[in-house]
Order: structure tokens, then sequence, then C-alpha cells
């Protein structure tokens, strides 16, 4: 972050975001906290491959659009995910990528065998580098010469991707007067295993047929994933997020959970506050029976971002843990309820997940496409919120 003084507005937005994140009492107002980076483009007619790389402002025009018509007081990031540049020279990767949204796919490929958990254990960055990549990336797999040239050119095209991201941050705080507070990314080991290495079904056997080996290959990834949160972290030594989406968790019992997974999501929590930085879980489905176990997460300074669940219960008991919590406003009633409806559940936000603080007004999901939300909905719930939110 530039040290150029930002405004007051800025600062005021900052303030109450980070109060609410810290539980640190509770701020003026409950802060409105939507994922709504890919919806933007989209909403303001910008075609998302030229915002993300022809010029930066393409896409701060974008924003200062979404902006102008919905109130937000913090912005997650750019939306810009991934080096396209760069997986443009490497070829197939886990996004697809068109003119209106960056999505993963449902199923990215087992590109590890289950007799080679002795291997990657041993040596997970070995592993990765050496037999992963290859096989999921043919242009990697050739001569030594054009596997080289091919490093090169992609990594031109990562630090492309880099200063474009920090002038896009850069532009959307000063101009518009926001704050953009994910400085971050990683994956836990479990999501690590599911998204790249062994799949859905091969993990979800793996739990079942080889538990110590899972569990061992998290253990050993652990240092791994806590470098890529440490890597991924530029331009500021502290403050801001750390993202995280949690892809495994509800589709494992809770006992499974608690022993295979919640080790390493603690682990990393306790990493990453330790580092003056902040864990973001984007917590998918329904949370309801991993609630209990999740308090042991270090408070003052950890946000789970809901989907669904019994949301109301789940605050109370995650205030008392000093755990911030956001989402509770339905998309499917923003996208095709009245005026009314729209505005009595945002109200129910505020009567139910708001009080003690702690919490952070956002729709239950991504918005990802333009037809996700009713934008003259959203734009009067988030407007019923700003003003009727005190504290």
């Amino acid at each position: 972050m530039s040290l150029l003084k930002k405004s007051e507005l800025f600062n005021e937005r900052l303030d109450r975001f980070n109060k609410a994140l810290c539980c640190f009492g509770t701020p003026d107002r409950v802060p409105i906290f939507p994922a709504i980076e890919q919806w933007a483009p989209v909403y303001a007619g910008v075609s998302i491959i030229e915002a993300y790389q022809k010029d930066p402002r393409l896409l701060v025009n974008a924003f200062r659009k979404a902006y102008n018509d919905v109130y937000i007081d913090a912005c997650y990031g750019t939306g810009n995910l991934i080096p396209l540049k760069m997986m443009n020279t490497f070829g197939e990767g886990i996004y697809t990528v068109n003119e209106t949204t960056v999505q993963i796919k449902g199923s990215h490929g087992c590109t590890m065998q289950p007799e080679e958990y002795p291997e990657l254990i041993a040596d997970p960055e070995k592993f990765i580098l050496n037999k992963v990549i290859p096989r999921k990336y043919s242009s990697l797999a050739k001569d030594d010469k054009t596997t080289i040239t091919t490093w090169l050119k992609g990594t031109v095209g990562m630090v492309d991707w880099f200063l474009y991201d920090q002038i896009t941050k850069e532009l959307i705080e000063r101009q518009l007067d926001t704050p953009v507070v994910q400085k971050g990314a990683t994956f836990l080991p479990g999501d690590l295993m599911l998204d790249f290495l062994r799949d859905f079904v091969g993990v979800s056997q793996d739990i079942r047929r080889r538990p110590e080996q899972f569990h061992d290959a998290c253990e050993a990834l652990l240092p791994f994933t806590k470098k890529l949160a440490d890597l991924s972290y530029f331009g500021s030594k502290t403050g801001g997020v750390v993202f995280m989406p949690l892809h495994l968790p509800t589709y494992l019992r809770p006992a499974d959970f608690e022993k295979h997974y919640f080790p390493f999501m603690k682990a990393t929590a306790e990493h990453i506050q330790g580092t003056g930085k902040r864990p973001m879980f984007f917590c998918e489905n329904n949370w309801d029976p991993y609630i209990e176990i999740i308090t042991d997460l270090p408070g003052n300074g950890t946000y789970c971002y809901f989907e669904h669940g019994d949301l109301k219960k789940n605050h109370e008991i995650l205030r008392k843990a000093k755990i911030c919590m956001g989402g509770g406003m339905s998309a499917e009633i923003l996208k095709t309820g009245t005026r009314e409806q729209c505005i009595d559940q945002a109200k129910w936000c505020l009567d139910n997940l708001a009080p003690g603080g702690g919490y952070m007004f956002a729709p239950d999901i991504v918005l990802l496409s333009k037809n996700d939300v009713n934008p003259e909905n959203f734009s009067a719930v988030c407007k019923y919120i700003h003003e009727n939110g005190v504290y």
C-alpha cells in the first residue's frame, strides 16, 4: 500500500472494517462487505478479459459504477484472481475465463496416485514441482531448454499480473475511497489435496482407506501452504486479510473434520495472525455441524464468511470466541424478491446478526454474474444497512 495519505472517508471505512473484524468493541456502523469483485465489471458492462489485462482504469471505472449505485465499505480485492498471461503460456489450468466470469472448474483431474503418498510426504515441494506440475501442464514436460523458456515467459506474465493488480488496488483506494483488504491468499492442506492433487473421488476414498497417509500428507503440506500465504502477501507487511476458500470441510463427517482438517486450519490461522495479518475463511455450504469446533480458532482477527446454516445461533457462538462472521443476506431474495422482502431480510440481519459486533453484512454467496441479484434490490438493502445499522 502506498505511504501517501488516504482520505478521511477511506480511513473511516477502514476503521469500521477493522473494529468489526477484530471484535474490538463495536464499530460506528455495521460494515457492508459483499464479495462483488467479479460482479462489478459485468454490472458495468466491461469485459473481464480486457479489464484484467488491457488497462487498470477499465476495472477501476467498473468499480466506480458499482460503488456509485451500491454502498460498500470495503472491497475484497480486484477479482483478478489468476495471472492470465502466465496461464496462457502454461496451457490447461483449473480456471475457465470468458468475457463475463472467471470460475474454478468443478473437477480438475487427479494428478497424483495413491501409491505416491510417501513421495509427497517426504518432500511436498519437490514432488509438486517435478511430478504434479509437468502432469498438469504439458508445456512444462518437454526438453529442458523448452521448459526453461516456458518458465521464464510465464514468470514475466506473473510479474505483469502482479504489477497490474497492485496499480488497480491503489487506484481503487485513492479514487474510490474504499479499502482493498485482501492482501494475500492460500489454500489449506486438505483443499490443496482436493483441488490440485487427488480430486474429490480420490480424497473421499483416501480418508476412508488410508486416513493416516492423508493426515500425514496434510501435515507435510502445511509449511508449503504457509509459505504460499507469505509469498502472496506483497505490498504491505501487516494489515488486511489472507483469503482461503474452504472446499472440502462440508463433505467430511465432523469427526474427520476435527481430526484431519481443523488442526491445519487452526495452525494456518495462528501463523497468519502471528505475522500481523488476518485469516479470512470462505466457508462454503452449511457449517452448522462444525461451529463448536471452529471456536478454537484464534479470536480478535479471524473472519468466517458463511453461505448457509443457522446463522443467528452461529453468530452467538462465534461472537463469544471473538470470531467475526459475514453473510446473512439471501442472494435468492435479492434476485427474485420484492424490495420490501429484501428490506425485511436485511432488517433480520441487523436484528439477529449485528448485536454485539463481530458481523459484516453481505449476500450469502460470492456474486459472479449480472443475474445473481437484482441491482435495485441490492442497492436498497445496502442503503438500508448503512442508514440503520448504527451501533
